[in-house]
């Protein structure tokens, strides 16, 4: 079943309306709240979270309680636990618990890895599964999961808790969108024959030559086109002369301003020197200021 609210509670106000008075409702949900799921069924005294392990296999589960856990039933829950082989772990109503927070992120953590291309779906799987002694590398676990579950999941606990590591790798929702769902689709992560759903191997890759699964690689974004070169600037005309204080000119340089290692200006012996009174001096022009400096 998804991690939707109302279907959850869809199913559990339905069996609370049929069963008799003495009945122990128990939740396997991973992403919500065990506490109001048994408030909208009205079974809050009766009611508890028994998570399982995402796609391990393991013996503990995870014995979720309420505020108003009746505590005949979290016992009668914790021996049921026990007779069936498991190891029970009592754990407080808290988003994920802790198989789900401590394993959501870390999965999440795995797909974006991915998604940027830091190594291949097996060397990833690889270096957790020999390099970190677990049975079973995070890529391949999310398809046993099953994809649309994960994401499901990693929503709610984003946003019951605001935590960035629970925020859905963008690579999860394009493989839901496509029908990639896992192995119960046929096809996630890995490709696990032609039983499952049906998707056009170019848009997502196709098989190896091999016959094995297929990587399937995201598209990297496409690079925008280059900026039009920018317009050659007018060269600076020649400036002969500079003016350099009150009343003061100046040859500017003996070479052309361009530079020099360009030629000598083409207009020094075409430009006349100036002559006459200099607007700022009161006597004729000498090359220096009306002080006399």
């Amino acid at each position: 079943m998804s991690e939707r609210l109302d279907a959850k509670t869809a199913v559990l106000g339905e069996a609370a309306r049929v069963c008799g008075p003495g009945t122990v409702f128990a939740t396997t949900t991973s992403g919500q709240s065990v506490t109001e799921i048994a408030s909208l069924c009205g079974t809050m005294t009766r009611t508890v979270g028994l998570h399982l392990f995402p796609a391990v296999p393991t013996t503990a589960v995870e014995v979720v309680r309420t505020p108003l856990t009746e505590r005949p039933v979290q016992e009668a829950v914790v021996d049921l636990a026990r007779r069936l082989g498991h190891t029970p772990v009592g754990v407080a109503d808290r988003p994920g618990f802790i198989g789900g927070a401590l394993a959501m992120a870390y999965l999440n953590s795995a797909a974006t890895m991915y998604e940027q291309r830091y190594a291949s779906r097996e060397d990833i799987d690889t270096a957790m599964t020999l390099g970190c002694g677990l049975p079973m590398g995070p890529l391949a676990q999310l398809d046993v999961m099953g994809l649309d579950v994960a994401r499901d999941t990693l929503e709610l606990l984003y946003e019951r808790t605001g935590d960035r590591a629970y925020a859905p790798a963008p690579l999860l929702s394009h493989y839901v969108a496509a029908g990639l769902l896992g192995r119960k689709a046929g096809r996630g992560f890995y490709d696990y024959g032609s039983g499952g759903a049906t998707v056009a191997s170019s848009a997502v890759g196709s098989p190896s030559a091999e016959g094995g699964p297929s990587t399937v690689r995201p598209s990297r974004p496409r690079r925008s086109a280059p900026p039009p070169p920018r317009a050659a600037r007018p060269r600076a005309p020649c400036a002969r002369w500079a003016w350099w204080g009150p009343g003061r000119w100046a040859r500017a340089s003996p070479r052309c301003a361009r530079g020099p290692a360009t030629p000598r200006c083409s207009s020094r012996a075409a430009t006349p020197r100036p002559r006459g009174r200099c607007w700022r001096s009161s006597g004729p022009w000498n090359g220096r200021s009306a002080g006399g400096r």
